[in-house]
C-alpha cells in the first residue's frame, strides 16, 4: 500500500509540471485533492517527509492559482484586486521558499512567478493601505491662502 500512495505522488508531481506550464483550473484542482487525500494518509503513517513534499506541492498549487486569478483580474482591469492577489503570491512564495532549494523541478516555473509578479506589482504600485512617511503640520488653501486643518476648513 505504501508504495502505490508513493507511486501516486510520484505520478502527481510528474503531471503538475507539464501543468504548469500549460495551467488549467479544473486539473489544477483535482490535484489538490489528490494531494490532499495522500497527505491525510502519509500524516496518519507519521511519515512527515513525505507529507511536507505534499503540503510544498499543494502550495505550488495556490501559488499557481493566485497568479492566474491576478492575471486574470488585470485582463479584466481590476488592477488593486489583481495587486492585492499578487501580494498573497509573494506570501505564499515565501512560505514555501522555506522549505523547497533550487535544485527542486518545481523551483524555475516557481521562480518565474515570483519574478513576474514583482514586476506586475510595479506597474501597479497600489499603496493605499500603507502609512505615508511624512506627517502635515499645516496646510495652506490654494485659492484664499488661509491655513487649513480638519477643524477649520477653509
Amino acid at each position: 500500500m505504501l508504495t502505490n500512495k508513493l507511486n501516486q505522488l510520484i505520478e502527481i508531481r510528474s503531471d503538475m509540471k507539464n501543468l504548469l506550464l500549460d495551467p488549467d483550473k479544473q486539473q489544477l484542482e483535482n490535484f489538490l485533492a489528490k494531494l490532499s487525500e495522500l497527505k491525510s494518509y502519509f500524516i496518519a503513517r507519521n511519515e512527515q517527509g513525505v507529507a511536507k513534499e505534499i503540503w510544498c506541492l499543494e502550495k505550488v498549487i495556490a501559488i499557481q492559482k493566485l497568479y492566474l486569478l491576478a492575471f486574470n483580474q488585470l485582463k479584466i482591469k481590476k488592477y488593486h484586486e489583481a495587486w492585492g492577489s499578487l501580494e498573497n503570491v509573494q506570501i505564499a512564495l515565501s512560505q514555501l521558499f522555506r522549505h523547497i532549494d533550487a535544485e527542486d523541478e518545481f523551483f524555475p516555473p516557481i521562480s518565474f512567478v515570483e519574478q513576474h509578479g514583482l514586476q506586475y506589482q510595479s506597474l501597479f504600485p497600489y499603496r493605499s493601505f500603507i502609512s505615508p512617511e511624512f506627517t502635515i503640520k499645516s496646510k495652506l488653501c490654494n485659492i484664499c491662502n488661509k491655513t487649513s486643518s480638519i477643524r477649520h476648513p477653509c
